[in-house]
């Protein structure tokens, strides 16, 4: 048996290791394919939980709470003081005379 040389050492090497990254190169680009395709999923996702939270489902089934005017309402009835300033009991602004 002839003894190998380097040259066709090194060219062996050479294949095996291009075959090697060429086998990583796809396997990276199918994984890179389905990483997007889990971002799109969860973009839709959170577009979704957004649009939901703006216009949610039951808003037009749901009363409107009008709870300051129901209080309002009652102090008025009552003759509540606060009812009958226009800031709501609030201090009034200072003003330079």
């Amino acid at each position: 048996m002839p003894e190998e040389q380097f040259s066709d050492y090194v060219a062996r090497e050479r294949d095996r290791l291009g075959a090697e990254r060429k086998a990583v190169v796809t396997q990276q680009r199918e994984l890179q394919a389905k990483l997007a395709e889990i971002d799109r999923e969860f973009q839709a996702i959170y577009q979704t939980k957004r649009v939901s939270c703006l216009y949610p489902a039951d808003a037009a089934q749901r009363p409107h709470s009008r709870r300051r005017g129901r209080l309002r309402g009652a102090r008025v009835r009552l003759g509540h003081a606060s009812a009958e300033i226009p800031n709501r009991g609030r201090p009034e602004p200072l003003t330079n005379r």
